[in-house]
């Protein structure tokens, strides 16, 4: 057991599957989405702080500064796609159910929690496994001995089909920004580039929902 947990995929893997899995119990289960959401999200959190020696030397940049300017304005770029194309639609955007589940404090601690899942631990999580794990499993199963940032098509093409297929309701945005975190780790050649405009695209929309009472999740 210990020899299959030592293999290089799982950091990658293994956190990304539990926020997967408790994001399609919520499907079933929707008066729990967000404890779900929550749950889901410590528990990943919490398995890549433990193996965080074998996955954060991928997120190192080689221009922090510049890096981080595009990752911002990539993430501002893509929360203003999200909030334009869920006004597109010919039915209006489903509300926000937060503040009628809960009232009073449980209320406050969910949101806040919802918040730093969604904003923080979901992009860290994504990046890991898109782009720094399959981006470079789908060029060869070895994919330690591939450098970050390989351009593949096949790959690329794989990656951002498949990062839209999870949330069918969010289908065009995910393609979109699959292609946008993509090619920022191609050119970036690691994955804190994409992982900042994950976060702050996410951050935003948690914020624009919030405000305006839509359904972000």
């Amino acid at each position: 057991m210990r020899k299959f947990f030592e293999k290089s995929w799982i950091p990658y893997v293994f956190p990304f599957l539990i926020i997967l899995i408790c994001s399609e119990a919520a499907l079933f289960i929707p008066q729990w989405r967000y404890q779900l959401l929550i749950l889901g999200s410590i528990i990943a959190a919490t398995l890549i702080y433990l193996w965080r020696d074998r996955v954060l030397h991928d997120a190192i940049p080689s221009n922090t500064v510049v890096q981080t300017l595009v990752g911002v304005g990539a993430g501002l770029f893509l929360a203003m796609l999200w909030y334009f194309l869920i006004h597109a639609g010919d039915s209006p955007p489903e509300p926000l159910k937060i503040g009628e589940l809960w009232s009073g404090a449980r209320k406050y601690v969910i949101t806040t929690l919802t918040t730093v899942a969604f904003a923080v631990i979901i992009p860290v999580v994504s990046e890991l496994f898109w782009r720094s794990f399959l981006l470079r499993y789908f060029i060869a199963p070895d994919f330690k001995s591939i450098p970050l940032g390989t351009f593949n098509l096949f790959s690329f093409i794989m990656v951002v089909v498949l990062g839209a297929l999870p949330t069918s309701n969010y289908s065009a945005y995910l393609l979109v920004s699959g292609i946008l975190y993509t090619g920022i780790t191609l050119w970036s050649k690691n994955v804190y580039c994409s992982t900042i405009a994950h976060v702050v695209a996410n951050s935003c929309i948690m914020g624009l929902a919030l405000y305006f009472g839509i359904a972000f999740y």
